[in-house]
């Protein structure tokens, strides 16, 4: 690659995809078994991922890059709609993520060639795939009531790319909620996108050791995280108690108030997640509300914070250079 802009847009372009999937996969599972959806999206990835590392132009990688991000927005999507009391494990992957990725890449590209970043990562697709493939539970349908073959595929899937839309322009929760992940979601890619201008040039770090600075975010990230679900719970049930021990979904809210103040503090200190505690709280409260349409509900915010995350990171290193790293940490 030969500019900046096309390095970032090489992450950029799987964060877009991200606006594509939830579009049809928060339909699908609320029609279809999550745990295919969940099998055919990994296989999709596993594919296309496995052709990047064969792309001979740049303008093939970033085609293989979208249509590998579209299978690896599934779990965004289904997840919330699946694992309902789960926050804990569920949670953990979006901060492993942007975590290992890196440490990992970084050695992986030091010592290898960048095919190998690709490679490796559908082994751990492959593997993921492999011990994923036990089947639906066949005793779904007599649960719902639903015909494995009612409907017509075509028409259900339709409504794909009207519902998460018309939830975005008639629920004002979902509007606010989607916007405000959005922003986080683009600041959360924005700061990444800064980790290999600041340590690789600045310092002049090779791109393994810079990528163990990213450990200062897992830090942060666990800590958020343990410390998150243990305000939650402690204010959803005194919330709860006082209500006549009957729960509310706005009793998840108040934890979204502390995570607003403490991304002002994360950003200054550069090493604290700004995704985990407001995040948490508004997926959530999303589920809570929208329990029959939780898939569908969060691909809604899905689109939106994918939308974001796909331009911040193209500006970060501009930015970096105009305003100097100091004043990026600032912002």
């Amino acid at each position: 690659m030969q500019s900046e802009i096309e390095v970032e847009l090489s992450m950029s372009i799987f964060i877009l995809a991200y606006t594509v999937g939830p579009l049809f996969f928060g339909r699908a599972s609320e029609v279809y078994c999550r745990v295919r959806l969940l099998q055919i999206s990994n296989l999709w990835y596993l594919a296309w991922n496995l052709g990047c590392g064969f792309a001979q132009s740049l303008a093939g990688l970033f085609v293989l890059l979208f249509l590998a991000g579209i299978g690896g927005s599934a779990p965004a999507v289904l997840g919330g709609g699946a694992i309902r009391g789960t926050w804990k494990f569920y949670t953990l992957a979006p901060v492993l993520g942007p975590i290992v990725g890196p440490i990992a890449g970084g050695f992986i590209a030091e010592y290898s060639t960048w095919c190998w970043v690709f490679w490796s990562s559908s082994a751990a697709a492959a593997v993921i795939q492999i011990s994923a493939c036990f089947g639906c539970a066949s005793r779904i349908p007599l649960h719902t009531g639903n015909k494995p073959g009612d409907g017509n595929l075509l028409s259900k899937l339709g409504h794909a790319l009207v519902r998460p839309f018309r939830i975005f322009t008639t629920q004002p929760i979902i509007t606010v909620i989607a916007l405000y992940m959005g922003y986080l979601f683009g600041t959360t890619y924005f700061m990444l996108a800064t980790f290999p201008v600041i340590w690789s040039k600045l310092y002049s770090e090779t791109p393994g050791i810079g990528g163990l600075n990213y450990v200062s975010i897992a830090i942060g990230s666990f800590r958020g995280i343990a410390l998150n679900f243990f305000v939650i719970d402690r204010i959803y049930h005194n919330l709860k108690g006082k209500n006549g021990d009957v729960g509310r979904p706005e009793f998840r809210m108040p934890t979204m108030f502390i995570g607003s103040i403490l991304i002002t503090i994360g950003l200054f200190w550069y090493g604290w997640s700004v995704q985990v505690r407001c995040l948490q709280g508004m997926q959530t409260y999303t589920v809570d509300s929208y329990p029959t349409y939780a898939a569908s509900a969060m691909a809604t915010c899905a689109l939106l914070r994918s939308l974001a995350g796909f331009p911040f990171p193209l500006f970060a290193p501009y930015l970096c250079k105009n305003l100097g790293s100091y004043a990026l940490c600032r912002r």
